[in-house]
């Protein structure tokens, strides 16, 4: 998901961006770098929540959910 605005209209929390998927995300964003500033674990995905910096362009709040199949092995 990119968020054109975190915080919705009016102060009230809701989306405003679109939900696009990752092929459509690297045509859209060729050059774009993702800045992940926080990332979360839950059962099979992994959640990553950040800025998503293309130069030129003011940075967008973005978040990634990576779907997981099989196993998750932790290494420690």
């Amino acid at each position: 998901m990119v968020f054109n605005t975190p915080y919705g209209f009016e102060g009230v929390k809701s989306f405003s961006g679109k939900e696009m998927s990752f092929e459509e995300f690297k045509k859209q964003y060729p050059n774009a770098e993702f800045e992940i500033v926080t990332e979360g674990y839950c059962g099979y995905d992994t959640t990553f929540q950040g800025y998503i910096w293309q130069e030129g362009s003011d940075p967008l709040f973005g978040i990634m959910r990576i779907w997981n199949m099989g196993d998750r092995i932790y290494r420690i």
